[in-house]
């Protein structure tokens, strides 16, 4: 790797004339926690000890570690090794995490084994003198149908699936700690288990020790620039992977983020290791995209990245970068270019097969490349106060990439000061309704974990909410309706009349059985006077129009819920529905304040044809799921022979010149804020 040659050339002249030249050798092959420790679903992890040692392990052009195994049901799957160093983590009477090492550093390789029985096991290390080999056989014990959280694949109607089930991702950003490191992320995933959420997202940041590179001396020294990585930053993903699966949330693991560039707002570009003023190569942050040299080293951390983690279904998906269009300069046609064979070399190394995707700040859609097939999902970011008209314009439009969207960061202003004018999560729990209604696959995720989740003691608020959209339906959600109308208002305790800040307002989505509708005080808001306070909503009429329906399969509406409390009602068979010429239907609502869900399966399954929407009705017992309508996309199993690189190749010939690398292109510069 030329960007390390100085390098491995100091390295040379320190080690002098005790540099052996006989082929890689390994030593041994040793299971970590004992022979007998392996269970289906759950990490295998061995220890591996090379003759030789090597100025720079990181490094594949010096030396790589690569396993393949047999497995006990046929099929072999291949990974990389990695170099590993484990570490004991203790807080200080400051309340601050600090790391020990333990044991010697060395190579390791990982699997995660699905089926019982006898896996057989072959090491081949490999350096410039040659290779050598060692055959290891080990016993996987458990039963062959499973055991531990599951890897989230793509499901139907653009969707995903997690254990076998439709998944519908609700839980909000946790992207660093704070001065209490891995502790402090264990305090909030504790608090996303207990409340029923299931979804973050990481950064891997200098912010808290978790990027593998940064500027030498950082970290008390265990950052030492560029091809070095930190292998206590290391250890800490492991932890906090670990625990995430520990818990069954699912991570959008995010490799790099657009602060560490050049940017307008929080730019740490002085530190980054890649600056020319660092030792790095790179005069600006758009050459981190063109030197050929520096995209070799973010291939081969790539390489270690997925070696290292690759094996943890904690891991939801590969987040490429996190708002790359916010770095100076940016180009859309060079980023995408890279972006592109990053992506392809990502396939490459991933055995098991993750969601890969990206994100952007700005919704300009036409700059970007949803339509690739290397992006599994959509990923959206707002912190436009007025979401009740963004999300809406929005999802439709991202979702007609016939993939899953999700809203990976939401807030209602980019600095988190208007938060404090919404103690009980208002704008979190409208936000996460509507963007299910929009079209949305999940909600909306908070970006403020640390300064308003956690202090307002919203976790439960938005798990409540959650809870309630699964339950009635979020996971079939095929698409907004958009002639839903309240056509009686109703009374408000009593009253004749409604209040004008007590007006009901109507939103609706279809879903494979049926529909969702929800009901809001549209003066439930965050920004509202400091006087207003629910009422008790009653005799609300709401008209759905422009479905089809099965003859007699008309079964009313079945659950209506109280987001806010949880609280749920069951009507088997409303005696308010009304079946509308034409298709469609009217029912009277449940007395309720604030707001109210409503699961109605009067509609067959809606299935898609070209034309969009189409009213086909299946079958059957329309008020229980339709579980043969969410098969998984991909029922095989991660790491079958053959399926990572004919992926890559299909990748690699497609219409976007995989395989070349982007010219640089004329910069042009906006600004640094989520806010659009």
């Amino acid at each position: 790797m030329k960007r390390l040659a100085p390098l491995f050339a100091f390295a040379a002249l320190v080690i002098g004339s005790n540099v052996e030249t006989q082929a890689a050798e390994i030593v041994s092959v040793t299971q970590v926690g004992g022979e007998g420790s392996a269970a289906v679903g759950q990490r295998a992890e061995f220890d591996v000890v090379l003759a030789k040692s090597y100025a720079h392990p990181f490094d594949p052009a010096e030396v790589t570690v690569e396993a393949t195994l047999n497995r006990a049901g046929g099929g072999t799957v291949s990974v990389q090794g990695f170099w590993f160093q484990d570490h004991d983590a203790a807080i200080d009477d400051q309340g601050r995490e600090f790391l020990t090492t333990k044991g010697l550093p060395g190579f390791r390789v990982r699997f995660r084994p699905f089926d019982a029985g006898e896996h057989e096991m072959t090491v081949t290390a490999t350096d410039a003198d040659g290779s050598g080999t060692m055959s290891t056989g080990f016993i996987v014990a458990g039963s062959s149908t499973g055991g531990g959280l599951e890897y989230v694949r793509l499901g139907t109607e653009a969707g995903f699936v997690r254990d076998g089930l439709p998944w519908v991702p609700f839980g909000a950003n946790v992207c660093w700690s704070g001065a209490g490191g891995t502790k402090d992320i264990e305090g909030w995933y504790d608090r996303m288990r207990d409340a029923g959420l299931d979804w973050s997202r990481l950064w891997m940041t200098s912010f808290d020790g978790t990027a593998l590179e940064w500027k030498a001396g950082g970290d008390d020294g265990g950052y030492a620039g560029v091809g070095t990585y930190n292998l206590k930053a290391a250890w800490r993903v492991d932890r906090i992977l670990q625990m995430a699966e520990e818990r069954g949330i699912s991570v959008q693991l995010v490799l790099q983020q657009h602060s560490q560039f050049e940017c307008l707002q929080w730019s740490s570009w002085a530190e980054n290791p890649w600056n020319v003023a660092n030792g790095g190569l790179c005069a600006t942050s758009m050459e981190f995209f063109t030197n050929v040299d520096v995209v070799e080293g973010f291939d081969a951390r790539v390489r270690y990245i997925t070696a290292r983690y690759g094996d943890s279904p904690a891991v939801m998906a590969w987040e490429l970068w996190n708002e790359v269009d916010l770095i100076q300069g940016y180009d859309p046609d060079v980023v995408v270019q890279w972006a592109h064979n990053r992506v392809a070399n990502l396939r490459k190394f991933d055995p098991y097969r993750h969601l890969v995707t990206t994100s952007y700040a700005m919704p300009v859609f036409d700059e970007q490349d949803w339509d690739y097939a290397g992006y599994d999902f959509v990923q959206m970011h707002n912190y436009i106060s007025d979401y009740w008209s963004v999300l809406p314009l929005f999802g439709p439009t991202l979702r007609a990439f016939g993939k899953p969207v999700v809203l990976g960061e939401f807030g209602i202003d980019t600095q988190g000061v208007e938060n404090l004018r919404d103690k009980d999560g208002t704008h979190l729990v409208n936000a996460t309704m509507l963007a299910v209604m929009s079209g949305f696959t999940g909600g909306a995720m908070s970006w403020w974990w640390d300064n308003y989740l956690t202090p307002e003691g919203l976790w439960a608020t938005l798990g409540t909410v959650a809870d309630r959209l699964r339950a009635l339906g979020a996971g079939k959600v095929v698409g907004p309706i958009d002639d839903v109308t309240v056509t009686d208002g109703g009374t408000v305790d009593g009253s004749s009349t409604v209040p004008a800040d007590h007006v009901v307002e109507a939103r609706a989505a279809w879903t494979v059985d049926g529909a969702m509708v929800w009901l809001h005080d549209a003066g439930s808001e965050w920004n509202r006077d400091a006087a207003w306070g629910p009422v008790n909503h009653i005799g609300v009429v709401v008209e759905v129009a422009g479905a089809g329906q099965k003859e007699g399969a008309c079964r009313g509406v079945l659950t209506q819920c109280d987001p806010w409390s949880g609280a749920c009602a069951a009507v088997a068979e409303s005696p308010t529905a009304e079946d509308l010429a034409g298709g469609g239907f009217r029912f009277t609502a449940a007395d309720f304040a604030r707001d109210l869900l409503i699961k109605v399966a009067c509609l067959g399954p809606i299935v898609k044809d070209e034309g969009g929407i189409d009213d086909a009705a299946a079958d059957g017992d329309l008020g229980a799921p339709a579980e043969d309508l969410w098969p998984m996309l991909d029922a095989a199993e991660p790491g079958d022979s053959g399926t990572v690189d004919e992926f890559a190749r299909d990748l690699a010939t497609d219409d976007s010149g995989l395989g070349e690398e982007p010219e640089v292109k004329r910069p042009r510069s906006h600004g640094c804020s989520a806010a659009f």
